[in-house]
Parts: C-alpha cells; structure tokens; sequence
C-alpha cells in the first residue's frame, strides 16, 4: 500500500481519481492546489503524488520542482488537458516521471502509477545491495525497468503471461524486448 496525494483544483476529478487509487488498496488524501499540496507534505511524505499542470496560484510544473526538492524521494505524475510535446518534455526534464493527458481512463492513470510505485520499490532493493554485491548499479528509470522487465520474462513461460503480469499488452511487450536485445 502506498500513500498517495492527488492535486487537481476540479472537484470532480480530484474526487473521482482518489477514489479509484483508493479502491486499488492505496491510501489517499486530496488537495485542491499546489500550496494545500505543499502543507499535506510537510505533514508526512507521499510515495506518489498526481497533480493537474494548471491550476490557479502556482502551477503543477512549479510544484513539481517543490516536490523534488523536498520530497526527491517521492515520485510525481502529471495530468493536463492542455498537451504539446514540448510540455511533456519539459515535465519530463524536471523530474515528473508521466505525463498524462486528460480525458484519460481510470485503469491508463492506475497502470502508471503502479509502474511508478514498482519502480521506487526496484531503487529501495538496488539501494540495500551492498556495492561489492553488484557487477553494475542501475542508473536510470530505464534501467531499472529494463531488469524488471528480464526478470519477468524470465519468471513466465509465455509473452502473453509476462505482458499481463506486466500490465501491458504482448506487442509493447514484443517490442520492448526488441528496443533491449533481450529476445
């Protein structure tokens, strides 16, 4: 169970994504703005926080760069309906580790939060490892997916049972490997 904070001044979807992160057995508390955000973190850390890019006052871009630099620990998604590339990019060069774009579907948001969450769970084993215990420290998020991914292939007998273990579809999946040599 991880703690989670969602931050989106709508009512309606501040209400409507806490419940479903909730109902997928994570704890969740809500704030309509960045600064409600800020003082909730003060309070006690989040292993997750969703926030919304615009809202009134400051922005999701400004609390993101608050966040890694009080809480670097905890990961950061954002949600905006207003969506370029360049944004994405840019949220992305700042430390959000997705970027998702409204209308959305419950299950999109709960598939990147659980990739977030296995990742930080992936950095807390890598960092317990002594380092005399590893040929090589994973560097990246990249990396540490990359030997999550190996190791379930290496679990499960079929791609199809990886990809759903995995909560991806066979052909990501396929192409994954592909991208990774791991074929």
């Amino acid at each position: 169970m991880a703690r989670v904070l969602v931050v989106d001044d709508d009512l309606g979807i501040r209400t409507h994504l806490a419940t479903y992160v909730r109902d997928l057995g994570h704890e969740v508390e809500v704030a309509k703005d960045s600064l409600e955000a800020l003082e909730a973190m003060a309070g006690q850390p989040f292993d997750a926080v969703i926030s919304d890019v615009r809202m009134a006052g400051m922005d999701g871009l400004s609390l993101l760069r608050e966040i890694r630099l009080r809480h670097p620990e905890t990961g950061v998604i954002l949600m905006t309906a207003y969506a370029t590339v360049p944004d994405a990019v840019e949220a992305m060069r700042r430390g959000a580790y997705d970027y998702l774009v409204k209308p959305f579907s419950l299950e999109q948001a709960g598939f990147i939060l659980g990739r977030l969450l296995e990742v930080q769970a992936l950095r807390l084993l890598d960092a317990g490892r002594p380092a005399s215990s590893t040929a090589k420290s994973p560097a990246s998020l990249r990396e540490l997916e990359r030997e999550h991914v190996e190791r379930v292939l290496a679990e499960t007998v079929t791609l199809e049972e990886a990809a759903s273990r995995l909560g991806i579809n066979t052909t990501t999946l396929w192409r994954m490997r592909r991208r990774w040599g791991l074929e």
